[in-house]
């Protein structure tokens, strides 16, 4: 009678060893390009060389609505008064880096988003485009 070995069979096995550094550089590289892709979504608090978080971004947001009519955060201004209001609203935050975020309605046509484009050019803004469904 011959006695067989129990462990004569094959067995396979996944190795996982390097799974969490791979999940770390995959967690890493999304961060990375999210806060790329749209600055004023993600806001990222440097520490100083004092040890001190500052925080001196601010969102300001210009929304165009279907009916052509032109909004800075809530205030209604007219295409002409644009850009003196941009500059109002800029002058606001004399310490803070400023970014415009501009909310077009879908239906919008060109010229309408250029003139908002124009006017935060002309005032040497960074501009950050969003557009809505609605």
């Amino acid at each position: 009678m011959r006695l067989r070995r129990r462990n004569s069979r094959l067995s396979s096995e996944v190795q996982t060893s390097s799974m969490n550094d791979i999940m770390f550089f995959l967690l890493l590289f999304f961060l990375i390009v999210s806060t790329m892709v749209n600055p004023a979504v993600i806001k990222v608090i440097l520490p100083t060389a004092k040890g001190e978080a500052v925080m001196n971004k601010k969102t300001i947001n210009l929304t165009i609505t279907a009916e052509k009519e032109y909004f800075i955060e809530a205030n209604k201004v007219a295409v002409e008064d644009l850009k003196n209001a941009m500059e109002a609203e800029t002058k606001k935050y004399p310490d803070a880096e400023i970014t415009v975020l501009i909310r077009g309605d879908i239906s919008i046509q060109y010229k309408e988003l250029v003139a908002a484009i124009s006017a935060c050019k002309q005032l040497g803004l960074p501009i950050a485009l969003a557009v809505s469904e609605q």
